[in-house]
């Protein structure tokens, strides 16, 4: 005998979690449910986005590009269910210049901060929010300038297959609040990087809305499948350079290259105390390297790299 399984919506589409009772009291396990043509997981009683029936995620190691209207663009992004598959998930986002929002959602987690190659750590101020990037155009009548505070009832949803985006039938309802907007000025970010820790084989799926507001976007994203970050001789955490550079380097730490590449780090990295790139360093100096080099991280982010004096 077939499970017998409520929903809060109309179909499995517009709903919001799935239940075990009629009362809609008893949350479903976590896990993956169909109607025959989507398929959604749930995690802790809250379904992630669609997924077309039939299909896998898109492979990790791709880079996606985009253009078009106004959109929710959404991407299923499949990892690998190996212990292989394990470590840091690296996806940078060039959102050009009109503002595009971007968060990930893994394993029940939201993930909304980036690093960009030209001027380093953006994030909303909501964990859970979009984060926009883009060009902060001083033009009144610009897209960046009015889309703060702005509500869009009904914004078209379309979902990667593989090789285009394809309208799914849906909408969502978005509201951006003015810490959302991480915009650069005076040029774009350029790359963005962000950090997804992937520390188990499953789950694999990581999923990835990007939301257009303006009239038209465009931008493009490359995917890193997991890999494990690479070390570096370092010291502990100080509060000054002069104490950062005076003791020894018993300390490994390991960075995500938004520069030079592993184990080297550079302006505007990501840097960690773990190869899954799962826990940031805190805010301040540290000594590094054999050259006796210093960095300052805040927000987990390289600010400034120099030589010891």
């Amino acid at each position: 005998m077939a499970d017998i399984y409520y929903i809060d919506g109309n179909t499995l589409s517009n709903s919001t979690a799935i239940f075990t009772d009629a009362e809609l009291t008893i949350c479903a396990p976590d896990g993956f449910y169909s109607d025959g043509v989507t398929s959604r997981e749930q995690v802790s009683c809250l379904l992630l986005p669609s997924q077309a029936c039939g299909t896998c995620g898109t492979p990790c190691g791709e880079e996606i590009g985009a253009s078009g209207g106004q959109g929710i663009y959404l991407i299923n992004l499949e990892t690998g269910e190996t212990e292989l598959d394990t470590g840091a998930i690296l996806i940078r986002f060039n959102p050009a210049s009109q503002p595009d929002g971007i968060r990930a959602t893994f394993n029940g987690i939201t993930y909304n901060k980036l690093s960009s190659t030209v001027d380093g750590y953006h994030a909303s101020t909501s964990p859970t929010s979009h984060t926009f990037l883009g060009r902060d155009d001083t033009d009144p009548a610009s897209c960046s300038q009015i889309i703060s505070g702005a509500t869009y009832p009904a914004i078209e949803e379309f979902l990667y297959d593989g090789a285009a985006f394809t309208a799914t039938g849906n909408t969502q309802s978005l509201f951006i609040a003015a810490g959302d907007l991480s915009l650069s000025d005076p040029t774009p970010p350029g790359y963005c990087l962000m950090v997804i820790p992937k520390v188990t084989p499953s789950p694999s799926i990581v999923n990835l809305s990007i939301v257009g507001p303006c009239e038209t976007t465009a931008w493009d994203i490359a995917i890193a499948c997991p890999v494990q970050l690479s070390g570096y001789s370092s010291s502990s955490l100080f509060g000054s350079i002069g104490a950062a550079c005076s003791v020894i380097k018993t300390e490994v730490y390991y960075n995500a290259p938004n520069g030079v590449g592993f184990g080297t780090p550079s302006l505007y990295d990501w840097v960690f105390s773990d190869t899954n790139g799962q826990f940031i360093l805190s805010d301040g100096f540290y000594g590094y390297g054999a050259s006796n080099q210093f960095m300052q991280v805040e927000n987990g982010v390289i600010i400034a790299l120099g030589t010891c004096p």
